[in-house]
């Protein structure tokens, strides 16, 4: 059975913008509505790992479906 560990392990691609005043905003188009922003590039990736952890966990929960990534 596919768990958490598996789905996190798993690399999923992304969109990284950043605004002219430094902060970012990341989103995970295999994983609908998994965003996040932070203040720099560091903080918003680190925060993209915990979105994504966030929203394998929810989906898990609810017994949605978890796509795998697909490659840009």
């Amino acid at each position: 059975m596919k768990n958490l560990k598996y789905y996190h392990d798993l690399k999923y691609p992304f969109i990284l913008e950043q605004d002219e005043d430094g902060s970012c905003f990341i989103q995970y188009p295999d994983l609908p509505g998994c965003m996040t922003c932070g203040a720099t590039i560091e903080e918003t990736l680190a925060m993209g790992e915990d979105a994504i952890k966030s929203w394998i966990e929810s989906a898990l929960r609810d017994g949605d479906n978890v796509p795998e990534p697909n490659c840009l």
